[in-house]
């Protein structure tokens, strides 16, 4: 018993994104004002669009919004499985 609760506590903390999650996540709305926006503000150096420097710097971006701004909401510490005292 103890060890379910104890696999449950760590499975609430998990913060993996599905490899679909991220596809679906980076055709949406707020990536496509994200990447305007780093385009606006030549993130990019003028770096022709494919080329290798322009698809690092790429992933890089892809890799922050993911972390700091699409990052799903996660349970309040009260509130999340395995968290309850009984």
């Amino acid at each position: 018993m103890k060890l379910a609760h104890g696999f449950e506590m760590l499975c609430s903390k998990s913060s993996k994104v599905a490899p679909d999650a991220k596809r679906i996540l980076l055709r949406g709305p707020l990536w496509e004002r994200f990447l305007r926006s780093l385009k606006e503000k030549d993130y990019f150096k003028g770096e022709m669009e494919g080329s290798a420097k322009y698809l690092e710097l790429l992933h890089m971006a892809e890799d922050h919004f993911q972390q700091s701004v699409a990052v799903p909401e996660s349970p309040s510490p009260a509130l999340a499985p395995g968290m309850k005292r009984h």
